[in-house]
């Protein structure tokens, strides 16, 4: 259904499922944006946790990268 798509990734070629750790759905924007805010947040805090630097950010893209039929 529409709505919007967030992902927590690692690295920056957005799209690329091997580097997507996490991703979810919800029907409105700012829910998708608290959501994976809220998930990326806890994956940094763990990473860094365990001694991995993370250079952590919010990308917002006007456009789903995600081709149709690869999740």
């Amino acid at each position: 259904p529409p709505g919007w798509r967030w992902c927590v990734q690692i690295g920056d070629q957005y799209g690329d499922p091997a580097g997507m750790l996490n991703a979810g759905w919800c029907p409105t924007r700012g829910e998708a944006a608290m959501e994976g805010e809220q998930v990326g947040v806890t994956v940094a805090k763990a990473l860094r946790m365990f001694g991995h630097p993370v250079d952590y950010r919010l990308v917002d893209l006007e456009h789903d990268p995600i081709p149709v039929g690869v999740m």
